[in-house]
């Protein structure tokens, strides 16, 4: 029998909600596939699919664009999804990604599974800062409200702003 383990590279990006992993769709994903027991033998094959949720028919449909994604890692056991996949599928919600192991010597495969769900920015809100101007010396402050979370569950949110650097030439 067969025991695999599939999990986020950075747990970070990756939160556990009830039946779902809850994922930032801004991030790259890492997944590490292993093999924990019943992996004696020679040639060991691991090979992902990625499945989407289909509303309509409520079935997994293989997602088969495999320029969103590659296998690394010793044996290509591990799945790194750039996070294109998510930007290029903003209405896709539910993703499945399927790890499977094939033991070459023996003959024999199992298969591991992970349902990730899109966390969604958070929206309609604001943010100040404080104050306005300001050296490499001066500590901003940054508040910010009324941000809306339509999941009801933050993974993580992070932003990133531009500093413009002002330079004056004295010429005497």
């Amino acid at each position: 029998m067969f025991i695999l383990f599939e999990s986020c590279k950075f747990q970070e990006k990756c939160k556990p909600f009830y039946d779902y992993t809850k994922i930032n769709a801004n991030d790259q994903l890492d997944l590490l596939g292993s093999c924990l027991s019943g992996c004696y033998g020679t040639g060991l094959v691991y090979t992902y699919s990625i499945y989407v949720f289909n509303n309509n028919t409520n079935l997994w449909t293989p997602f088969t664009n495999s320029s969103f994604y590659y296998q690394t890692g010793p044996a290509n056991s591990d799945l790194t999804i750039l996070s294109d996949l998510f930007m290029a599928n903003p209405k896709q919600v539910l993703w499945k990604i399927e790890l499977n192991v094939f033991i070459i010597s023996r003959n024999v495969s199992g298969y591991s599974s992970i349902i990730m769900q899109v966390n969604f920015p958070p929206m309609s809100g604001s943010c100040n800062i404080n104050p306005i101007l300001g050296t490499t010396n001066t500590l901003f402050t940054i508040n910010c409200f009324d941000w809306i979370d339509p999941d009801g569950f933050l993974v993580s949110f992070s932003y990133y702003g531009i500093i413009t650097i002002i330079i004056q030439y004295f010429v005497s």
